[in-house]
């Protein structure tokens, strides 16, 4: 599943280039498509995508067999999310999407399937419909703290009538069902800055940092996103 991403999109498809280059290409599928998330339609990045896919596609061993697998087995569920998995992996978010609608009848009321079909239409774009399938996983399994916040994010990312305290409401779920993970304490200091709340935004951030390691580049990352709103460091956080 998808997980929140602090970083730019710039950042992402000059790494998606640089991995591409040096044929590690896992990680330039990976950040290509993060990047393509982010600026849909940047064709350089779509061109990198497109080549990237292509030939981790050529040297893949594993898609035959995981297909042959999952039509052999019609009704496991597991069988299928694992092609759709690989197909992600692969680059092959269309094929994934089509395959996912032919499965359709045989299990949506999967509240897994239902999920990773809404992580598959973040990643071809279509924003709307995995909002909806997000709301469909988690009335089927309303204690999936990581899908409650995967919406919760894309709900602040739209920001619709009505997303910021939809958003809020699956973030205070997401704590309830999994903790204060950074994720989640991340997404709730977003909701509360758009909403004027500085302090608790601040609030949130500051236990974001005390829970990373000093050196980590993801908490860099989130202590200028909360230098931003205002937070200072102790003494003895410097």
């Amino acid at each position: 599943a998808l997980e929140i991403d602090p970083g730019y999109t710039l950042a992402h498809r000059e790494l998606g280039r640089v991995y591409l280059s040096l044929g590690r290409l896992a990680e330039a599928v990976f950040h290509l498509q993060t990047a393509d998330h982010q600026v849909p339609g940047h064709e350089p990045t779509q061109t990198a995508l497109r080549e990237a896919s292509r030939r981790l596609q050529a040297a893949d061993t594993t898609l035959v067999e995981l297909k042959k697998r999952a039509d052999e087995n019609p009704e496991d569920v597991s069988a299928e999310l694992a092609l759709v998995r690989r197909m992600r992996e692969l680059g092959m978010v269309r094929e994934a999407l089509d395959r996912l609608a032919e499965r359709e009848k045989a299990f949506a009321s999967s509240a897994e399937w239902q999920r990773e079909y809404a992580v598959t239409l973040v990643l071809g774009g279509r924003i709307d419909r995995a909002i909806e399938r997000y709301r469909a996983s988690l009335k089927r399994n309303p204690r999936d703290g990581q899908a409650a916040v995967e919406l919760a994010m894309l709900l602040l990312e739209r920001r619709g009538q009505g997303d910021i305290d939809e958003a809020w409401h699956w973030a205070q779920q997401a704590e309830q069902a999994a903790g204060p993970s950074p994720n989640v304490l991340v997404c709730q200091a977003e909701i509360l800055a758009l909403r004027g709340d500085l302090e608790g935004a601040i609030e949130r951030y500051g236990r974001v940092l005390a829970m990373l390691p000093p050196d980590s580049a993801q908490r860099h990352l989130f202590e200028q996103r909360a230098r931003a709103l205002g937070w200072k460091p102790r003494s003895d956080d410097q």
